[in-house]
């Protein structure tokens, strides 16, 4: 059984872009319960789609960006967050 900590954010336009306070506060409290952190992201009328911290683009001011394609491409979908995934290994889907 895995335990994943959550930061989920929406929008109804691409990118989405996450302060870098709100990654090192998901990084920090999956580390203090011993989980694994995800971002969860949604794109208007589209699935949610779930990554790790280490996939996002940083940005120049520090924060962190996921556009939808990528997201589409590299993000495991719900389903897919079952015991062999690759959020657990940091490694994106191929």
């Amino acid at each position: 059984e895995y335990i994943y900590a959550f930061e989920a954010k929406s929008s109804s336009g691409p990118p989405i872009y996450i302060d870098e306070d709100k990654i090192e506060g998901l990084e920090y409290f999956a580390k203090k319960f011993d989980c694994s952190p995800v971002v969860a992201v949604r794109f208007d009328r589209d699935s949610w789609y779930f990554l790790h911290p280490d996939w996002l683009y940083r940005t120049a001011s520090g924060n962190y960006r996921v556009k939808q394609g990528f997201a589409s491409e590299h993000g495991v979908r719900f389903d897919g967050l079952g015991n062999e995934n690759p959020i657990l290994s940091h490694e994106p889907n191929e």
